[in-house]
């Protein structure tokens, strides 16, 4: 749907709500006013019409992201939790680590890598990569299992195999860690032409930097 859509929807929608009351207009009312950015008004809906608003997690998780944007994270973070205990999707997910991260609450982020890293095996690559950065900022020992488990779901993607080799650098194992050039190597072979790791020839790094030079000689003159 287009931001015009959003638009016109955040318009009218909240209009035919206060007419009908029933649970659809309040869906599309408060998804469309979220879509648009309005989260100050994704808010006075939630504040007017509770019973509604209680039919469905997925209006919490909308009060919950509205916070967030506001910066009002320790409301945020509140939702998050609650949303986490009762069902398992990875936008809750997202808000229960970023409103972690926000509120420097560490040792909760060790606790969201001990939950997660038991469900290692049905997470998606780029889930995976994120965890195991993540468990290395906090540093988790499940930063392997994280790392693996993205490898052995993206055997084809590039750009998990580039995060497996930044993260043995960033762990100061480049030389430690026997599988790191391989998956450097492994990034290489399967980047295409957009990268994530582009090859070029040694001449044509020295035409770029010549062409570069003079440039700057020309901007200095």
């Amino acid at each position: 749907m287009r931001d015009h859509d959003h638009r016109q929807l955040a318009s009218y929608a909240p209009d035919l709500l206060k007419e009908n009351k029933r649970v659809e207009d309040y869906d599309i009312s408060l998804t469309a006013l979220f879509a648009d950015g309005q989260y100050e008004k994704v808010l006075a809906l939630v504040a007017k019409y509770p019973d509604l608003h209680r039919l469905k997690d997925d209006f919490l998780a909308l009060e919950g992201w509205s916070f967030f944007h506001l910066g009002k994270v320790i409301q945020a973070r509140e939702i998050a939790r609650t949303l986490v205990s009762r069902r398992t999707d990875s936008n809750d997910r997202e808000l229960d680590i970023n409103t972690a991260v926000e509120s420097g609450d560490w040792g909760y982020l060790q606790a969201i890598v001990t939950r997660e890293a038991a469900r290692a095996p049905t997470l998606d690559a780029k889930v995976l990569v994120r965890l195991a950065r993540l468990a290395f900022e906090c540093d988790s020992l499940y930063i392997d299992r994280f790392r693996d488990a993205a490898i052995a779901k993206a055997s084809d993607n590039p750009e998990v195999f580039l995060a497996a080799y930044q993260l043995a650098v960033d762990r100061g194992e480049e030389y430690q860690e026997s599988r790191a050039h391989i998956w450097f190597q492994t990034a290489v072979a399967l980047s295409g032409p957009e990268g994530p790791i582009q090859q070029v020839k040694l001449k044509d790094v020295i035409d770029r930097s010549s062409g570069w030079n003079r440039k700057s000689m020309t901007l200095t003159q």
